[in-house]
């Protein structure tokens, strides 16, 4: 599974480039276009284009705590019962 997501990956980050080499020019491509040589979702290779991140890099929205939060509340207690504190 993880082969397939980064071929997937490397595939779009090629039509990233191919599209940023070719806006400025006199013929420029559009991201439908370039998504459509490709064979790519235009939302997708949209929020490639703008480095916005994929839904499995981004942070979760439902979370209420930081990382270093959640592993403060999971590390103190552990913690306080190696020392032998009653919890």
């Amino acid at each position: 599974m993880s082969s397939v997501y980064k071929s997937q990956e490397d595939q779009y980050k090629e039509s990233t480039d191919y599209y940023h080499e070719k806006k400025d020019t006199e013929n420029p491509v559009y991201i439908r276009k370039a998504a459509r040589e490709f064979g790519f979702s235009y939302y997708r290779l949209r929020r490639r284009v703008h480095e916005l991140p994929s839904r499995s890099t981004r942070q979760p929205a439902n979370l209420k705590l930081t990382e270093a939060q959640y592993d403060s509340l999971f590390d103190d207690p552990d913690s306080l019962n190696r020392t032998g504190v009653p919890l």
